[in-house]
């Protein structure tokens, strides 16, 4: 008969009792080490938060950046306007001098153990008001620099069907040198249809003016926009609103562009100008000095734009 060990256990129980009083020592991490995706940056938060943001033309914006861990940030632009350079927590975009355009600015949070996730912010430049040339002008104004001659033996207009910058289709200006210049002016639809003396006497009087103003409903006028590219790229012409001769006097100029091969947008200053008497809406002039292989272009989205 075995006699009882009352005691015998105890040995196994204070064991037990070891393990659970030191698990969290031997079964837990090092709390003074961190796992690495803890020991990275955290994903950036952004001010603005976004997902999106509308801007003026023109307009600059501060974006800042917070992170846990960061010791520096990488901010990158994909699209049109400006970023300020530099590793901090804080860029300056600067949306476009036109509407319509859409960018994406990124940033990443660095530091000794890694980068962190991507954040983002998408940055559009709001559509001003506006009116387009077509819709108060025609390419009525033939001209060149030989009177004798007919315009058509140097300048052709037609409706390019592809590469436009928006939509179906875009205006194709092909120049041939012999007049030594030649252009096209966009007058009202009261002025004729055609490059008559008849119409010609009426804008030169600027009899057959528009108000701009009231044909847009705007209050102001700030700017007159396109888009333009050349065939080849190196094509220089000059576009203008008004002239010393037609309304609205003295006319601005664009001055000089040299075209390249890809759409960029474009844009005449027509503060101080009054565009409640217009004849002058657009016109393009090309030179054979400036372009002695003669020169093909094409122009897009011409529209004046404002306030209401």
């Amino acid at each position: 008969m075995l006699k009882s060990r009352p005691y015998s256990f105890l040995p196994l129980l204070l064991f037990a009792c070891t393990l659970v009083l030191t698990r969290p020592v031997f079964c837990s991490p090092n709390p003074l080490s961190d796992p690495a995706d803890k020991k990275v940056p955290s994903k950036p938060t952004l001010t603005p938060t976004g997902p999106e943001l509308v801007l003026q033309p023109n307009m600059s914006q501060s974006l800042h950046a917070a992170s846990r861990r960061a010791t520096h940030f990488e901010w990158a632009l994909h699209g049109e306007g400006k970023l300020s350079t530099g590793d901090g927590d804080t860029a300056l975009f600067t949306a476009p001098d036109h509407s319509g355009a859409v960018s994406l600015v990124t940033v990443v949070a660095h530091n000794g153990e890694g980068a962190s996730p991507q954040s983002s912010i998408t940055i559009s430049t709001a559509s001003s008001p506006a009116i387009r040339l077509d819709a108060i002008g025609i390419p009525a104004g033939w001209m060149s620099g030989n009177p004798s001659q007919n315009p058509t033996r140097v300048i052709n207009l037609s409706t390019s069907k592809a590469g436009c910058h928006t939509g179906a289709d875009c205006l194709q200006l092909d120049y041939r040198t012999g007049a030594g210049w030649a252009g096209i002016v966009w007058w009202p639809k009261a002025c004729g249809p055609s490059g008559t003396p008849d119409a010609w006497r009426r804008v030169k009087d600027c009899s057959c003016a528009v108000d701009v103003l009231k044909a847009g409903n705007f209050r102001t006028i700030s700017k007159v926009s396109f888009w333009a590219r050349g065939e080849r790229g190196g094509e220089i012409v000059e576009l203008k609103v008004g002239d010393d001769s037609l309304c609205p006097l003295p006319g601005h100029s664009s001055g000089l562009l040299t075209l390249t091969a890809d759409w960029k947008p474009y844009s005449i200053n027509l503060a101080g100008l009054d565009m409640r008497r217009v004849v002058g809406l657009f016109t393009w002039v090309a030179t054979d000095s400036y372009n002695p292989q003669g020169a093909t272009f094409y122009l897009d989205d011409i529209q004046f734009e404002g306030t209401r």
